[in-house]
């Protein structure tokens, strides 16, 4: 049996990982914007999923190596 506590925090990361997708989701829709790929770079939302699978983009360094996730 799952108790609350894992169940709560398995919610939690399934709720993080899909506005992760979202948001950069929402980025890559709209390529015209002239994003600044270091703030991106340091935004919690970017997960080094995301990062892996989209090595084209002008990722910053310094920033995702400042980055929690």
């Amino acid at each position: 049996m799952v108790t609350k506590g894992k169940r709560i925090i398995k919610l939690k990361e399934s709720i993080n990982k899909e506005w992760s997708q979202y948001f950069f989701k929402f980025i890559k829709d709209n390529p015209m914007q002239n994003w600044n790929w270091y703030y991106i770079s340091w935004n919690p939302n970017i997960t080094m999923e995301i990062i892996r699978d989209n090595p084209i983009q002008n990722w910053n360094l310094f920033g995702i190596s400042n980055n929690q996730n």
